[in-house]
């Protein structure tokens, strides 16, 4: 089917499009809860101080 070609280009960059958001929504996540984390440890920290 030819007529099908364009389409399911357009699906699979649709489908690696939106496991790339995934995977970077992830990581963001991760990354930004280890910053809040590390900014309550510091701030904990300069309490105690």
């Amino acid at each position: 089917m030819p007529q099908m070609g364009p389409l399911n280009w357009f699906m699979l960059m649709i489908y690696f499009s939106m496991l790339m958001l995934m995977y970077n929504t992830f990581i963001y996540s991760m990354f930004s809860y280890t910053i809040k984390n590390q900014k309550k440890n510091k701030i904990k920290m300069n309490w105690k101080w």
